[in-house]
């Protein structure tokens, strides 16, 4: 959940810069699609952190 607001966060920066400097188009759905990106990115890390922290017990 973190990772999502803070990619959106990021991404809300990039677009009012955009916006700000006329570089380009304030547009939300780049805002939602690296927030959902970012949760995607912060699940699978975690997922994979499970999996590594189950295989070092085994050892």
């Amino acid at each position: 959940m973190y990772t999502s607001m803070v990619s959106a966060g990021f991404s809300l920066g990039i677009e009012l810069c955009q916006s700000l400097f006329w570089l380009g188009t304030f547009q939300l759905a780049d805002i939602f699609y690296n927030a959902i990106g970012g949760l995607m990115g912060g699940v699978l890390y975690y997922i994979g952190r499970q999996l590594r922290n189950k295989g070092l017990k085994r050892l």
